[in-house]
Formats: structure tokens, C-alpha cells, sequence
């Protein structure tokens, strides 16, 4: 008994653990879904291409339904409800940054780099 039982505290404490992890796993991938949706606007915003502006609205509603996704997981895995709203406009300034960086040939401008927006 004494050797089962911190098996079993390590067990639950590992369980505990893993879904604090899973949980941030959901939430970092719908952040980066709306780091990209704020991209494809910004990238529109002097669209005058019908074809173009089609293919960057596919894009953003492929986003959306990755969110969609990650927050049907989410409730599948008991997960709490997610604490910020789901907007994409709080990155829309860096994502214009970055635009406005690959309009001047900086592509690897570290402006574009979406790990660092919103901070």
C-alpha cells in the first residue's frame, strides 16, 4: 500500500498536469488563427482584385473553422471556456506593420513574425 499510493498521486498529478497543457495547446492555436485572420485584412485592405479578395475571404473562413474546431476539442476534453474574447482586431496593427514591411521588401521583417504581436 505504501508503494501504491505516490504511484497514484504521481498519476493524478501528471493527469493534472497534461491538461493544463492541452489547454494552453487550444488556446495558443486559436490565437494564432487570429493573428492570421488579421493578417489576411490587412493584406486586403487596398484589394481591388475580385479573384484575390475571394481567395483571402476562403482563407479567413478556413480560420474560423479552425477555431471552431479547437473549441469543439476544448469542450471535448473538459477544458474551461476560453477567458478573451475571440477578436481579431487586437493584432490587426501589427499584422498592418508587417504588411506594410512586405510592401517595402522586407520580407523577413521581424515585424512579421506573429509570436511577438499583441505584446
Amino acid at each position: 500500500m505504501k508503494v501504491i499510493l505516490p504511484i497514484i498521486i504521481f498519476m493524478f498529478s501528471m493527469a493534472i498536469t497534461n491538461a493544463q497543457d492541452v489547454y494552453e495547446d487550444f488556446e495558443k492555436s486559436i490565437e494564432h488563427s487570429l493573428k492570421w485572420i488579421a493578417l489576411y485584412n490587412a493584406e486586403g485592405m487596398a484589394e481591388d482584385s475580385a479573384p484575390r479578395e475571394t481567395n483571402r475571404q476562403l482563407k479567413i473562413n478556413n480560420e474560423y473553422f479552425k477555431i471552431m474546431i479547437q473549441l469543439q476539442l476544448m469542450e471535448m476534453n473538459n477544458c474551461k471556456p476560453i477567458r478573451n474574447s475571440l477578436n481579431s482586431n487586437k493584432y490587426f496593427f501589427d499584422a498592418l506593420k508587417c504588411v506594410t514591411e512586405k510592401l517595402k521588401g522586407n520580407n523577413n521583417s521581424p515585424a512579421c513574425d506573429v509570436d511577438n504581436w499583441g505584446k
